[in-house]
């Protein structure tokens, strides 16, 4: 039917036009995501930075389920010294905002005293109810739970940098 150089010029222009037709398609998927793309961008350097901490707090659970792990006050006490010592520096830095934020607006005895009531308060159910706090796994994995609060928090912190400055 056609000669090879009709055939070759027809499989030129054919996939010439394909070509256009997906930059085409490309340059309409960026347009429709546009606004998001930052948002993207945000979201990946942000699960990149809380990996690791995932990672950490998922093994730490593991570790305080386990049977022959300490009652859950003592582990706990030991392992925030651990975990404030490793604490990544842009956590550390928006926590020392936070504080500097909150003794800017009440006075040092106010936090004392906020902190003196919250510690304990905080305490009481886990040394009541101890490992059997740590039965939910029934229903929820811990990677999800941990991936769920760390999100939580960071959105809490977030919502409050964003309201203060």
């Amino acid at each position: 039917m056609l000669d090879a150089f009709t055939a070759a010029v027809v499989g030129q222009v054919l996939s010439n036009l394909i070509s256009v037709a997906l930059t085409v398609l490309a340059y309409l998927t960026f347009l429709l995501w546009k606004d998001y793309v930052e948002t993207v961008v945000c979201a990946f350097l942000v699960s990149q930075a809380i990996h690791t901490l995932r990672a950490r707090v998922v093994e730490a659970i593991g570790h305080l389920r386990a049977a022959s792990s300490p009652p859950l006050l003592a582990n706990l006490s030991a392992r925030a010294v651990s975990t404030l010592r490793s604490t990544p520096p842009l956590i550390a830095l928006a926590s020392l905002l936070l504080l500097l934020l909150l003794l800017e607006h009440t006075s040092v005895a106010a936090v004392t005293a906020y902190l003196s009531l919250a510690i304990p308060l905080l305490a009481l159910p886990i040394w009541l109810i101890d490992k059997r706090l740590l039965a939910y796994h029934r229903f929820v994995s811990d990677e999800v739970l941990v991936a769920a609060l760390l999100l939580l928090s960071l959105i809490a912190l977030l919502a409050f940098v964003s309201t203060v400055l």
